[in-house]
């Protein structure tokens, strides 16, 4: 019977193409960012697309405990202890969302927001980098997990 999960390298592209969506809208941020700290008033607008941010971040994560997970789990070894790792850069990027989440709706200022704007594309930034360095590499996420010859 065929396994109904996606091979390894389709789970990779699935999840690096949604990274270069979330990287779209990060553009987006720091350009009303950028529009704010030149005098605009976007701010209805600048939180508005935070709080898509934040809903789109949140299906991600959904989406990675359907198909990455179970990825990383059989990857090799490693497995157990790279979902655990996974797991736990999830759990600190959801507080560090929240956080900035409840700065940015309660910001008494374009100044404030545009700061806190900046750093909600910082950190997601970041994570996106760590995530494809440690969990996407085409090294962990491979469709085969021989890397040698058999018996010498």
């Amino acid at each position: 019977m065929e396994s109904q999960q996606p091979k390894p390298s389709e789970v990779r592209e699935q999840i690096l193409a949604e990274h270069a969506m979330l990287r779209q809208h990060l553009d987006a941020l720091e350009s009303m960012a950028d529009r704010l700290a030149a005098g605009d008033t976007v701010s209805a607008e600048a939180k508005a697309a935070a709080e898509q941010l934040d809903r789109e971040l949140r299906a991600r994560v959904r989406h990675e405990e359907q198909v990455l997970v179970p990825a990383l789990a059989e990857a090799d070894g490693f497995g157990a202890a790279r979902v655990d790792e996974l797991h736990r850069e999830q759990k600190e990027l959801d507080e560090a969302m929240a956080a900035l989440m409840r700065e940015i709706a309660v910001a008494p200022g374009a100044v404030e927001l545009e700061s806190r704007l900046r750093e909600l594309v910082r950190r997601v930034h970041e994570d996106l980098a760590r995530e494809e360095k440690r969990h996407l590499s085409p090294n962990v996420l491979k469709d085969s997990v021989v890397t040698g010859a058999f018996g010498g």
